[in-house]
C-alpha cells in the first residue's frame, strides 16, 4: 500500500464489468456462474465474493452500477423474455425492482447504466425503436425514476451515459 503496508489481494477469475462502490470498499462485477452471467460483489481486495443474482433463476444480469449512497445496484438483465430490462436491487441482493426496457434481446450487448447524482433514478443506453420495429436498432439515452413513474428519452442517437 502507499504507507508501506502490504495488501493481501485475491484474484477473482472471470470477473468483468467491475464497478466500485462509492466508498471504495466493495466491487460489483459480472461473473459466469453455471454458464449464466450474474452479478456478484467482493471486498476491494477480492475476498468475500458474494453472488447477488442467482444462476438458477435463469436471469442473465450485467452492467452493475452502484447508487451514489452505496445502498443499491442498478443493472441490466435478460430472463428469456423478448427484451433486456433495467432493474435495481439492494446492495446485498435482497430487493429487486424492474424499472424499464433497455431494448430487444436480439441486440448483441446491452448498454451501460449511470445513476443520477441524487440517486433518484438511472440513465441507461436503449437500443431499439419506438414504436418497436423489426430490424430497427436506434440508440438513445433514457432516464427512469426509481419508482418507475418517469421514463423519458434524454438524448437521441447516443449511448453510454455517465453523470459527473
Amino acid at each position: 500500500g502507499p504507507d508501506g503496508a502490504s495488501i493481501e489481494a485475491h484474484l477473482i477469475r472471470g470477473a468483468m464489468q467491475p464497478s466500485w462502490s462509492p466508498d471504495g470498499t466493495r466491487l460489483a462485477f459480472v461473473s459466469m456462474g453455471s454458464g449464466v452471467m450474474g452479478i456478484s460483489t467482493a471486498n476491494a481486495n477480492g475476498s468475500g465474493v458474494t453472488g447477488l443474482t442467482s444462476s438458477t433463476s435463469g436471469m442473465e444480469a450485467q452492467r452493475p452500477a452502484w447508487s451514489p449512497d452505496g445502498t443499491m445496484i442498478a443493472f441490466v438483465y435478460h430472463n428469456g423474455a423478448s427484451d433486456f430490462r433495467v432493474a435495481v436491487m439492494a446492495a446485498d441482493g435482497t430487493f429487486l425492482k424492474d424499472l424499464a426496457s433497455a431494448g430487444p434481446s436480439s441486440t448483441e450487448n446491452p448498454g451501460s447504466i449511470a445513476w443520477s447524482p441524487d440517486g433518484s433514478g438511472v440513465a441507461f443506453s436503449f437500443f431499439g425503436c419506438e414504436p418497436p420495429a423489426t430490424g430497427c436498432f436506434e440508440r438513445s439515452i433514457k432516464y427512469v425514476s426509481l419508482d418507475g413513474s418517469r421514463l423519458v428519452t434524454l438524448i437521441p442517437d447516443a449511448q453510454s451515459p455517465s453523470w459527473r
